[in-house]
């Protein structure tokens, strides 16, 4: 099956959490989990559900036990492993250019929704090619 990018994007920009489109700040705020900000969901206050295309870099790909410790927790198996990695500039053109409005929009965020100075967006690293 081809990728069809246009059809893609097209069912992208009608999501409320896809960072590029226009009305994305207009669905997000700031609240509070304990100690931790995050970004809610104005109309439910549940955590917000981000989306963002990008191209997974390849050497920063990490997969292990962090985040998966319990009393019981058995490590012989990557079942339950967590998975962190990097994104960069997706290949698409179209969804190059939207890779970068998310990032500016990401900045607005921080303006716009009076990000508190000790929380950040770290998983949004850019990468230069």
């Amino acid at each position: 099956m081809v990728f069809d990018a246009p059809a893609h994007h097209n069912y992208l920009h009608s999501l409320k959490n896809y960072v590029a489109t226009a009305v994305f700040l207009s669905h997000v705020g700031w609240g509070q989990d304990g100690s931790a900000n995050m970004l809610v969901d104005k109309t439910d206050k549940d955590p917000a559900v981000l989306v963002v295309v990008g191209k997974v870099v390849h050497d920063r790909v990490y997969c292990g036990p962090s985040g998966n410790w319990s009393i019981n927790n058995k490590y012989g198996s990557l079942k339950e492993a967590k998975y962190q990695f990097s994104i960069g500039r997706p290949d698409e053109d179209m969804f190059a250019k939207e890779f970068d409005v998310a990032f500016k929009t990401s900045a607005k965020s921080k303006q716009r929704l009076h990000l508190p100075k000790i929380a950040s967006i770290s998983s949004w690293g850019k990468t230069t090619k």
